[in-house]
């Protein structure tokens, strides 16, 4: 079921990036950490829509309990419509996208079905290494130009 968005819904971003290992679960904890203390633990949620990475999950949920808030994890838009309304009372909702190429037609269509079949406004932020060539940065921002970050 989608769920309109309304003015008390929570600012919900999403962190992306082009492959695993640039620090994007890490950034999202670091958020979440810095949301807790700015509006308290249980304002705060987190979501995982990586269905490819091992463990995935569980390293959210572990920084989930060290902070101190919800992780919940999605398998479609469907689900993430849904668990974006249970978590529309949160001032801040950060979901962890899975990680992999920018030219992977996975990735692809998980972003799409984030942004286009969720009736909710997402803000999505990449996350880059500072250790790629210019060549292989610039093909990220290109290519994810269309998730408008």
């Amino acid at each position: 079921m989608r769920h309109a968005a309304n003015k008390k819904m929570a600012k919900i971003i999403s962190i992306t990036n082009q492959k695993g290992g640039v620090g994007k679960t890490t950034t999202v904890a670091k958020l979440a950490a810095l949301g807790a203390q700015k509006f308290g633990a249980d304002k705060i949620a987190l979501i995982t829509t990586d269905t490819y990475r091992i463990g995935a999950y569980e390293q959210l949920a572990t920084y989930g309990r060290i902070i101190g808030c919800p992780v919940k994890h999605v398998k479609d838009a469907t689900e993430l419509a849904d668990v974006l309304y249970q978590f529309r009372s949160k001032k801040l909702v950060l979901i962890d996208t899975a990680g992999m190429s920018q030219r992977d037609l996975r990735l692809a269509q998980q972003l799409d079905a984030l942004i286009n079949h969720c009736n909710v406004p997402i803000k999505s932020y990449l996350v880059l290494s500072a250790t790629a060539q210019l060549s292989v940065l610039n093909e990220s921002v290109k290519h994810f130009k269309r998730v408008k970050l």
